[in-house]
This record gives C-alpha cells, sequence and structure tokens, in this order.
C-alpha cells in the first residue's frame, strides 16, 4: 500500500480515536526505556562526578533509546503494513492535543480554577499550583502552539519521508528531550545531546508549521499580518529555536503577550515575552488555538500527502 495512503489513514485515526494504545502506547514504552537508562547511569555518576562524563553517558542513553526505537519499528514495519500503520498513528498527537486543551478550556470558561490548574499540569513541565487565569490561558497557548510542530507536523513530515522507522526515530528523540533535555540541574549535562538533536530534527518542521499556521490564521481571519511580524521579529527570543517560531506566530495571531516568569520545582525562569505589547490572554484565546491547531493539522497532511504522490510520480 501506498505510504502516503497509510499515513493519511493514521491521520484520520488519530482525529476519530485518539490514543487507544493506553500503557503500552510506543512513547510510554520510550520513556520507560529511558528511565531505566538514566536510573543505571547514576550509579556510574555516584564514582565519576563530572559534566563531561554526563554528557557522555547522556549521548549513550540517547544513542541506545534511537537506534533500539528505531530498530524495533523497522522490523515491525517490515512484517506487516498494518504495523507500520499502526506506529504512525501512535506518534501522531492530534486529539490528544485537542482534547487537553478542552480540559484547560471548559473549567477556566466556567471558573473552576483548580480543575483548570490540574488540567495544565497534564500537559506542561511547569509548575500550576498559583496560577491565576491568565496565566492559565498562556500556558495553554504556549503548550497549543508548540505541540503543533512537535505532535502533528513533525511526525507527518517524517512519516512521509522515512515511514514508521523514521518518525519513530524522530518520537524517540522528542521524548529524550522531553524527559531529560532540561537546561538546569539535574538535567543539564545528561540531557544536553538530546535537546540539541531535538533542536536538529525539529528546525525544518518548526518552520513550515509556522508556514501552515499562516494559512490556517488567513482561514480563521485572524490577524496574519502580525502573526508574521512576530514569527520574524521575536521567534529568535525564544529558548528554544523551534518552539519560539510557532509560539511568537500564535502571539501575532492571536494579538496577545506571550513568555514571562515560569517557575520548575519551585525555581522561577523568566522567559522573554514574545509580542510584549500584545493583550494579556483571555480564555477564549484557547478556543481560537484549538481552532488554529484543527486547521494547521489538515493543510499539514494535505501538502505531505501531495508532495509524497507528486514525488512517486517524479520518480
Amino acid at each position: 500500500m501506498e505510504l502516503a495512503l497509510i499515513i493519511s489513514i493514521a491521520f484520520i485515526l488519530d482525529v476519530f480515536f485518539g490514543d487507544f494504545w493506553g500503557k503500552v502506547h510506543p512513547i510510554c514504552l520510550i520513556g520507560n526505556m529511558i528511565t531505566f537508562l538514566q536510573r543505571q547511569s547514576n550509579k556510574v555518576f555516584h564514582i565519576f562526578k563530572s559534566p563531561t562524563i554526563e554528557i557522555v553517558i547522556g549521548g549513550i542513553i540517547a544513542f541506545i533509546t534511537i537506534l533500539l526505537t528505531t530498530y524495533i519499528s523497522l522490523l515491525l514495519a517490515s512484517f506487516h503494513l498494518v504495523f507500520e500503520l499502526l506506529i504512525i498513528n501512535s506518534a501522531i498527537a492530534y486529539k490528544g492535543l485537542i482534547v487537553h486543551l478542552q480540559k484547560v478550556y471548559l473549567p477556566l470558561k466556567q471558573g473552576d480554577i483548580t480543575r483548570a490548574r490540574q488540567a495544565l499540569s497534564q500537559i506542561v513541565g511547569r509548575d500550576v499550583d498559583n496560577l491565576n487565569k491568565s496565566e492559565i490561558t498562556r500556558g495553554g497557548v504556549e503548550t497549543g502552539a508548540e505541540s503543533i510542530s512537535d505532535g502533528i507536523i513533525a511526525p507527518l513530515f517524517y512519516a512521509v519521508i522515512g515511514g514508521a522507522p523514521l518518525v519513530m526515530t524522530y518520537k524517540a528523540v522528542n521524548t529524550l528531550d522531553s524527559m531529560i533535555g532540561y537546561p538546569f540541574e539535574p538535567y543539564k549535562n545528561i540531557g544536553y545531546v538530546s535537546a540539541k538533536l531535538d533542536d536538529l530534527l525539529n528546525f525544518i518542521p518548526a518552520r513550515m508549521t509556522t508556514l501552515f499556521m499562516l494559512v490556517a490564521g488567513w482561514v480563521l481571519n485572524l490577524n496574519v499580518r502580525l502573526g508574521y511580524l512576530y514569527f520574524r521579529k521575536d521567534a529568535n527570543k525564544h529558548p528554544s529555536p523551534n518552539a519560539g517560531c510557532s509560539e511568537a506566530t500564535i502571539s501575532g495571531l492571536l494579538n496577545v503577550r506571550l513568555g514571562g516568569t515560569n517557575t520548575y520545582q519551585g525555581q522561577p525562569s523568566f522567559r522573554t515575552y514574545l509580542h510584549k505589547d500584545g493583550n494579556l490572554p483571555k480564555v477564549e484565546d484557547i478556543s481560537s488555538t484549538i481552532n488554529i491547531i484543527k486547521i494547521t493539522s489538515w493543510i499539514g497532511l494535505i501538502v505531505f500527502i501531495c508532495l509524497r504522490v507528486y514525488l512517486r510520480w517524479l520518480f
């Protein structure tokens, strides 16, 4: 079966059914592997305490995780196309992202801050206990914008290029980054390699996501001019060279200020403002973010499938 059709079915399955994997979800299994390898590495750190050793061990963890994930997915995909379809489906987070954002949006709209904080805590790494309504909304918008790329567009991009093995290579790197790729202790050194690999693999998808978001903004009659302006002006102010693209773009599309102070495990961390003169995020901005995610995702699917079909016809 043509890969374009497999990817289309995998995407549509996620749109309608979402995550049906439970505890055997491939990403959960990758996470378990990373946790196991990290625990084993702690035994080495007790003997050799050195930033260089930590970076090397972190690189070994990344190498083993990526190698095993890619090899297993290659074996399964070559065994039967159903496995390839299911693997690609597992890498797409369309419905999961929308459902999680709705779980933040609905309590906020009803004035239930406690439930909204709890829902937000499921999709962000920052501390949420003391966040007010605007800060909860900001967290939802920022996470939604960033996740369009690494949860939807990037998996589709790599699936079109290399099928299940390549998309799982990407997800292995992305999971490594989300678990240990933090710029503060105790992850700063051990997660260095993972963070750099994630930056590399997300470079092209993040910028394609921006383009698709601007088209989605035009469809939704949002401020495309501001979206493009703040992508050009503020994207490089973000700590991540990739997340800044979609977050800066959505700050312009919605005319809101993103960034500011977040707290991680009790440690405050200031992130430069994106669209500094924008409005404070309001509850309905989460609803707008959900609409942007939906249309951006479908645009991405159509573009990538057309590209795949064209290249297949050409060669």
